[in-house]
């Protein structure tokens, strides 16, 4: 009953998934199955988040928590770090910016003070692309409140990190330098958002990521901006090319929309 609820979410039937899974809660309460109780809330938490239902995303992934902790997990454990990260964002889905930056920084420390105390090296990937992802969301989140040196500064790390992991031919670190890119497009810093973009874009042919035409797109805006239209056409129109072989529909409108707004700047000059 989870795997058909874990289905129904995959395919976007969300309604679906709440159903199944809230039939597979009951039978695992009847059966006193309190791993499956606890899998179960953080999967329903997903699923609130996803429906943007904040309150009920919010108190079921503490329920979560609280199960795991009365389970005798550490503070300190991954899945404790996982799961606070995705309560941080739902605080700042909410507006709650000061348990956001809490949770935030809660993840980071805990994760930093592992990488302090045992060293990168003797970390699993799975404790260091923690720290990753919690610089990331962090990131993110300072981004939408327009903290742009400090989103920098994150995305940076992160993507560092995913570097050293990862290596440059994997889709996160390919994410990562699109982000930053797109972080210094803001900032109006148009040689290094080019350079990032370029890198972003390197990484997304190893990778094969179906992201490549958005970063196409995003070098041409910057380019757009600077009024250099030949270049912002030559990307976006390969941006487009891109994500018609990969169906990747909304680089495609992307891109669309970028080659109108170069055709209205031509046809006013």
């Amino acid at each position: 009953m989870i795997k058909r609820g874990i289905l129904a979410l995959k395919n976007g039937e969300l309604n679906k998934a709440e159903q199944l899974l809230h039939v597979a809660l009951k039978t695992a309460q009847e059966s006193s199955n309190a791993q499956a109780v606890t899998y179960i809330f953080d999967l329903l938490a997903n699923l609130a988040y996803q429906k943007d239902e904040y309150s009920k995303a919010e108190k079921l992934f503490k329920d979560v928590l609280q199960r795991l902790l009365a389970g005798g997990m550490e503070t300190n454990d991954n899945a404790i770090v996982e799961i606070s990260l995705k309560l941080a964002s739902v605080y700042a889905s909410m507006s709650d910016y000061e348990k956001a930056v809490q949770g935030f920084q809660f993840c980071i420390a805990t994760q930093e003070a592992k990488i302090e105390k045992y060293g990168e090296q003797n970390l699993d990937e799975d404790t260091l692309l923690l720290w990753a992802m919690s610089m990331d969301w962090y990131a993110r989140f300072l981004l939408n409140i327009h903290k742009f040196d400090l989103a920098k500064k994150h995305f940076i790390k992160a993507y560092e990190m995913s570097l050293r992991v990862n290596g440059f031919g994997h889709e996160q670190t390919a994410v990562l330098l699109n982000d930053i890119g797109s972080v210094c497009s803001l900032q109006k810093e148009y040689a290094e958002a080019v350079q990032y973009f370029e890198k972003a874009i390197a990484s997304a042919r190893e990778s094969k990521s179906v992201d490549i035409g958005s970063f196409y797109v995003n070098l041409g805006t910057v380019y757009m901006q600077q009024n250099l239209l030949g270049e912002a056409e030559r990307c976006c129109r390969e941006g487009l090319v891109l994500s018609k072989k990969v169906k990747n529909n909304d680089a495609m409108e992307e891109a669309k929309i970028c080659l109108e707004e170069i055709k209205k700047q031509k046809a006013s000059m």
